[in-house]
């Protein structure tokens, strides 16, 4: 295969059409099953205290009784929307932007399968979570597992040095190398733990009763 002759070019423009097929993707999703699901709501009254089609006047009755949903429809695709979007950056580094990959090949045999099939159970437990209606400690500890299968693998292969490719031309120089190295596990790092505690705090918000507004999701990774 050529050698590119601009190989930081070509990883910009790989990794920004990515990012933007991914964003637009979360994006449209999430819109769509978020339209479907406001569509499905029941009429709420105004601000005038008079019911906007039975033309009554307003009464407690009125108000949204809470039922402590988990997830919604919106959230569950945005999750599943963005694994799928990790899973197939996964797939397609190794075939496309450069001429080297950007994550080690040897992978290929143990690690990114593995990442793969993580981000796949994440994937099947935000759909029992959904179902499940509610926070539970049986989710926390769901969750907080669902997020170590992946997390803890990744910051290994960071750590040892065999989770980015050797060859790959951006990262040759060593000094690149190692900030590239540093931040990606600062990341994974803080993801895992924000996810965790987001999720201990809704349990515990559905322990006792209040509706726990969620926080607006980082991108889920996961």
């Amino acid at each position: 295969m050529q050698l590119l002759e601009n190989p930081s070019k070509a990883i910009g423009e790989g990794f920004s059409t990515l990012f933007s097929v991914g964003i637009n993707l979360a994006f449209w999703v999430t819109l769509v099953f978020a339209l479907i699901e406001r569509a499905g709501a029941r009429d709420l009254p105004t601000a005038g205290l008079v019911s906007v089609r039975t033309n009554r006047s307003w009464t407690p009755d009125d108000l949204p009784k809470y039922e402590p949903h988990a997830t919604t429809v919106g959230q569950l695709a945005t999750e599943l929307s963005w694994l799928a979007v990790l899973i197939a950056a996964l797939v397609l580094q190794q075939f496309t932007f450069t001429d080297q990959p950007l994550l080690d090949p040897a992978g290929w045999h143990l690690w990114w399968p593995l990442l793969i099939l993580a981000f796949l159970l994440r994937g099947a437990f935000y759909v029992v979570v959904y179902r499940q209606a509610a926070w539970t400690g049986a989710t926390v500890l769901g969750n907080t597992v669902a997020a170590l299968l992946w997390a803890v693998p990744t910051v290994w292969l960071l750590a040892a040095g065999r989770f980015f490719n050797p060859a790959f031309h951006g990262l040759a120089h060593s000094d690149v190398k190692h900030w590239v190295t540093v931040s990606v596990i600062m990341a994974v790092a803080l993801i895992t733990v924000w996810d965790t505690v987001e999720v201990i705090r809704r349990a515990s918000a559905a322990r006792r009763g209040v509706p726990a507004k969620p926080s607006d999701d980082l991108c889920t990774l996961v």
